[in-house]
């Protein structure tokens, strides 16, 4: 998953751009976040996947 952090700079938005351009195109995920949201760093833990056991690897 991309993560980018938007706080409205002009960086900051062509960064967005540019992972949502890669996104609508099949790459991976995107999860725009504003750094000075004080919930932005417990979304995103709360989307990271989960650690999963692969049987076959035993």
């Amino acid at each position: 998953m991309q993560v980018v952090f938007t706080d409205g700079s002009p960086g900051s938005v062509a960064e967005l751009d540019a992972a949502l351009r890669s996104a609508l195109a099949g790459g991976e995920p995107l999860l725009p976040l504003d750094p000075r949201n004080p919930a932005s760093a417990e979304l995103r833990a709360a989307m990271r996947p989960a650690r999963t056991s692969n049987p076959a690897r035993r």
